[in-house]
């Protein structure tokens, strides 16, 4: 078979570019051009050099081709090779000529080892690659075959053009080549140099706070001894679920495997915390960001200014001295130093040292740490060991393995941020700090007192009377916490938000704003650094139960009898308070009114659909005309003609204080006898399916509410009051739906459960608005971030009846099959990527289809 599997290339934008060059240009005229200026600055060296030491001659960094005349020269190589091809004049003894002038040329700058090991491989690859796209065909007059054992004991002939026989020195080379090295690696080990340890950490942590992409690159790749372009690109930290130490990361994209290598624990020597907090700032400096995807040649590029901080910031300040036959300290070296430091701290003994180094830098990794022999390229990072501020050696090993994980990092940088001048900054901190999302803490939660050290004693908006307080447990000072919480609801950007938008869209609002904070936390969303918060409250043996109204656990929920609606009565009561109500009927209508009346100032009037609905049955109406839940005007409610004879208002409100006081339907709002009692509704669904339970009575507002313009405080605390009392009938309904299945016997086989209605229009258009929300977001991210459109998916971005979104699924399947087939999603998708993730932690879906 041919050699010509297809290669590893530089950027293909890049070649591209260079290619059309060359085609406009021609490949004769391109080439002269890069030969003239190499051969100038070949001069100019010359005559600089005799100028100079040979010290300086030697540190000086003297350009001669950059990376793309360098490939320019290989592109216009190959693109002679297929000339030739289509001439037929590609024989053995041309071809070899022509590689031998080529490695002349690259010899007239460059040192023999350099062209071995950098520029015959850019050369091969790219005759490889036309080859491999058909460009460069191989016949008996340009090829060679030799046969070769594959690792099954197979024998295989492969086929091979002369130019990768030629483009490459003898063995001889080679052998003295490795031979070089070794001796080279001999005499550093033989006189390995030391390494104060603590400043060298303390300086990791100094460079992991800096600004500056370069002292940031450093300072991550001192602090996990990973090569610097998977530090600046290919590689990816992530802190595991369960870390059995504050350092453990799992690190993925380990470079120099011949297949993708998996995913493998491994250590840092500082808290991990850090790395990856320090990673994504890096990583979001645009000039970083920019080398996404780029090749290693393009990220090398910046090696140059890194190594200049490592320099600096570990060289010149005595804290690690220069290897014996080295110039300087390199972020070649780091790696060696971060094995020592590894070793140190987790390394369980001597013995165990050579293969615990060679898991640590990647060179053994899953089935190779068990059968395979330890890695030579290990042997080339025994070359430092350390020392203490009076200079005795550190020989110890694995002093961190039995110390408790330490708290400080997390809990350190959230008190940080607490602390900050920025608003997104403090709020970032308290939500790490106490496992709070953000519209919890800015809308939904009512501080009553700061009780000890660590809690403080809350309500919610929906908290009936004569019940206990919750306990808010934080990781740092609970005064802090309280003082700053009051601040940013009193901050001057946030108050005025914070009064006029539900707590839905503070939270898309808010979770926008702290992104890179979260980021520099070391968590991706916010639902992630309360995880972590949970994480660290658990070790600090804080107890997660906390006092539920009325004494019942939320984890009990699912279990507990019908009985405890007896808090929709009392909320009803609260209202009929507020209201200055007789009934609860009165109320209901009240509540809707009001919510119509702030809904009527909105300049965009987007409506959301409440409504009271019943059974089957014909719904109730308030005119014995107009059906509440009329899907033509979901919101469109006709008051009854006034009995004093005046026209009726044009808007159909009523006041707040009572002026037009609402007349009492012909029939009962909700189909209870009387009022609402706890009896009563125990009757109706003690025992019953769902769907009979949900057809009782149901308040069904969009998950979204719209904004409110008006500037009567209390209106909007009334509609925001509404969207949380629908959250919480939601909570309730749903809480049936896990024990309670409707099964078809004998008895009912005849008659099944009505299907369910409930704001069936209003529901369809919600999930209809989440499923192109989706579409829209997932066509304009990358794979990683799109998620696979799917029931459950929907469910938690709008909610609805699961009947209802089966339904609407099942209507665009074709469209959703399309769109999932066009950008390689998969059902298995959303688990790989995001495990432990919400979808509502990235999209979020409004009424007027801002997303």
């Amino acid at each position: 078979m041919p050699r010509s599997n297809q290669p590893k290339l530089p950027d293909a934008t890049q070649i591209e570019q260079i290619n059309q060059t060359i085609k406009q240009l021609g490949t004769q005229t391109v080439r002269d051009k890069v030969v003239a200026a190499y051969n100038q600055r070949l001069d100019e060296i010359e005559s600089a050099s005799h100028q100079l030491t040979p010290d300086d001659r030697a540190r000086k960094r003297f350009r001669k081709l950059s990376n793309d005349e360098l490939l320019m020269l290989a592109l216009t190589f190959v693109a002679n090779l297929i000339e030739m091809n289509k001439g037929g004049t590609d024989t053995e003894e041309k071809v070899k000529e022509l590689c031998e002038a080529e490695t002349a040329l690259l010899e007239r700058g460059y040192p023999q080892e350099t062209i071995a090991k950098n520029h015959h491989p850019l050369y091969v690859n790219l005759v490889n690659a036309a080859i491999y796209e058909g460009q460069l065909t191989l016949n008996e007059q340009n090829s060679y075959s030799f046969d070769i054992y594959k690792q099954s004991g197979e024998l295989e002939t492969i086929t091979a053009h002369y130019a990768q026989l030629y483009l490459k020195y003898d063995r001889e080379f080679y052998r003295q080549v490795k031979q070089q090295s070794n001796e080279r690696n001999n005499i550093k080990q033989d006189t390995p140099k030391p390494v104060r340890l603590y400043p060298y950490l303390d300086k990791i942590k100094e460079l992991l706070q800096s600004e500056h992409h370069t002292e940031l690159a450093a300072a991550i790749a001192a602090a996990t001894g990973r090569r610097f372009s998977e530090v600046i690109e290919r590689g990816t930290f992530v802190i595991p679920d369960k870390p059995s130490s504050a350092y453990e990361l799992i690190f993925s994209g380990q470079l120099k495997k011949a297949t993708e290598a998996p995913a493998y624990s491994t250590y840092s020597i500082v808290p991990a915390a850090l790395v990856v907090a320090a990673l994504y700032k890096l990583r979001s400096i645009p000039k970083i960001a920019a080398l996404k995807g780029a090749t290693v040649q393009k990220i090398n590029t910046l090696l140059p200014t890194v190594n200049y901080q490592i320099k600096r910031h570990f060289m010149e300040t005595g804290i690690v001295e220069v290897l014996e036959g080295e110039i300087n300290v390199t972020v070649h070296n780091l790696r060696g130093i971060y094995g020592a430091i590894a070793a140190h701290f987790f390394c369980p003994n001597l013995a165990q040292f050579p293969r615990f180094l060679s898991q640590q830098l990647g060179h053994l990794i899953g089935d190779e740490a068990v059968d395979s022999n330890l890695s030579r390229s290990t042997e080339h990072y025994f070359h430092y060991y350390l020392v203490a501020e009076n200079g005795y050696k550190i020989e110890a090993m694995g002093i961190k393995l039995d110390e408790p994980q330490p708290l400080s990092s997390f809990v350190e940088l959230a008190e940080q941020f607490i602390e900050s001048d920025d608003e997104w900054c403090k709020l970032t901190g308290v939500i790490a700090a106490t496992g709070v999302a953000p519209d919890d803490l800015l809308k939904h939660y009512i501080y009553k007192e700061v009780a000890n050290t660590n809690t403080i004693l809350y309500t919610e908006q929906l908290h009936a009377p004569n019940t206990p307080y919750y306990k808010l447990i934080t990781l740092v000072e609970a005064q802090l916490v309280w003082d700053t919480i009051i601040s940013l609801k009193n901050h001057p950007e946030l108050k005025p938000y914070l009064d006029t938008h539900t707590g839905k869209q503070t939270l898309a609002y808010v979770r926008e704003r702290i992104a890179d904070y979260l980021g520099q936390l070391g968590v991706e969303t916010y639902q992630l650094a309360i995880d972590q918060y949970k994480v660290l409250a658990a070790q600090l043996g804080i107890p997660q139960e906390i006092e539920t109204p009325g004494g019942i656990d939320e984890l009990e929920t699912k279990t507990v009898s019908i009985k405890t609606v007896a808090w929709v009565k009392k909320e009803l009561e609260q209202f009929k308070a507020i209201l200055g109500t007789s009934t609860h009927n009165e109320t209901l209508i009240e509540i809707i009114q009001l919510a119509r009346q702030a809904l009527a100032a909105q300049e965009n009037q987007v409506e959301p659909h409440l409504s009271v609905i019943g059974d089957e049955r014909s719904s109730p109406s308030i005119d014995g005309d107009t059906n509440l839940t009329d899907e033509s005007a979901p919101f469109e409610i006709i008051p009854p003609p006034p009995t004093t004879g005046e026209p009726t208002s044009s808007t159909g409100e009523l006041s707040v204080n009572g002026d037009n006081p609402p007349v009492e339907p012909t029939e009962p709002i909700i189909s209870v006898a009387e009022e609402i009692t706890e009896s009563s509704l125990e009757r109706q669904t003690e025992n019953a399916p769902l769907d009979v339970i949900n057809s009782i009575q149901e308040l069904d507002i969009p998950l979204t509410p719209p904004i409110t313009t008006t500037n009567d405080s209390a209106l909007n605390k009334i509609v925001d009051y509404l969207a949380a009392l629908n959250s919480r009938f939601d909570r309730f309904f749903d809480s049936f739906a896990a024990p309670t299945h409707h099964r078809l016997t004998s008895s009912n086989v005849d008659h099944p459960p009505p299907r369910r209605t409930r704001g069936s229009a209003a529901t369809e258009k919600r999930i209809t608005s989440a499923i192109d929300a989706l579409m829209n977001y997932n066509a304009g991210v990358d794979y990683q971030r799109r998620w696979y459109i799917s029931a459950p998916v929907i469910k938690s971005l709008a909610g609805g009846a699961q009947v209802t979104i089966n339904e609407t699924l099942k209507n665009r399947k074709d469209e959703l099959d399309a769109h999932h087939q066009s950008l390689g999603l998969r059902p298995q998708h959303n688990r790989s990527f995001h495990q432990g993730h919400n979808i509502t932690d990235f999209v979020t879906v409004f009424e007027n289809a801002h997303y």
